[in-house]
């Protein structure tokens, strides 16, 4: 198994190297993916309130089970739409400087969230149930009357019928000052762990040999986990690691409650 995990991955040599690599790992594992498919409809008029909410330039970027609505919709808006692409929870899509607003076609607010820090642009977002669902009965911004501030303050708004509905900057500022502490914890961390996934697309393995030798300079005591599937949970049984760096899904960090998560990309 280590044989075939080392060819896969290009670790040539794991004596003296600390880097931990679960049992359960198959290399050789078929994985059969089936999208499925988001039913819905949606008419003129309904398009035509969405494109009143919206800026000129858009980037309309949408999950797998919302690619027909994306379509439907990008095909009616008369906006200039500079990105058309599907989103996952560990993407990060190269928005233009040009762009003036993000289009989120999904569910929840955790593509929205990620995307507006990341970009620091607003994110609206529109699903089949915020689409028809009726006008909110107060505290949305009317769609004619809405302005977008230029503070690089991250926005997000749920389209609501006729009406937007803000996401509360307060819920904004708390997930900012949760990224804050969990980079001072890795300033002040003499024990950190490097976690490497094993999944097509998100494997870093070279960028994290390179982190660990920069910061074993720093007199940092450095450990590497590779493994399929990223649990938080499971920090736990490392009791002696104070901070964990993310070389996998960027947004890894939101489902952590602890601050314990720093991104690659915050620290190399």
């Amino acid at each position: 198994m280590k044989g075939k995990l080392k060819k896969r991955i290009g670790l040539s040599d794991f004596s003296n190297q600390n880097i931990y690599i679960p049992n359960i790992f198959s290399p050789d594992m078929k994985t059969l993916f089936i999208p499925s498919k988001k039913k819905f409809s949606i008419s003129a008029s309904q398009i035509s309130r969405l494109s009143k909410s919206l800026p000129n330039k858009i980037a309309i970027v949408y999950s797998i089970q919302f690619k027909e609505l994306a379509e439907k919709i990008k095909s009616e808006l008369p906006n200039t739409i500079t990105l058309f692409q599907q989103v996952l929870g560990c993407s990060k899509p190269k928005i233009s400087k040009e762009t003036e607003a993000i289009l989120l076609i999904g569910e929840g607010k955790f593509h929205a969230l990620g995307l507006s820090i990341e970009t620091q642009k607003p994110v609206f977002i529109a699903s089949t149930g915020s689409i028809h669902r009726k006008p909110s009965l107060g505290g949305g911004v009317p769609v004619e009357g809405l302005k977008i501030s230029n503070n690089k303050t991250p926005e997000i708004f749920i389209f609501s019928g006729e009406k937007l509905d803000k996401v509360s900057e307060k819920e904004i500022k708390r997930y900012q000052q949760r990224k804050k502490a969990a980079y001072m914890q890795f300033l002040h961390a003499d024990k950190v762990g490097i976690l490497v996934s094993t999944k097509p697309g998100q494997n870093r393995l070279e960028r994290a040999e390179k982190l660990k030798k920069k910061l074993e300079k720093q007199n940092k005591e450095v450990h590497i986990f590779i493994s399929n599937n990223i649990n938080p949970q499971e920090f736990e049984n490392f009791p002696d690691i104070q901070s964990w760096i993310n070389t996998a899904c960027p947004r890894m960090d939101m489902a952590d409650e602890r601050n314990r998560i720093v991104n690659l990309g915050d620290v190399e």
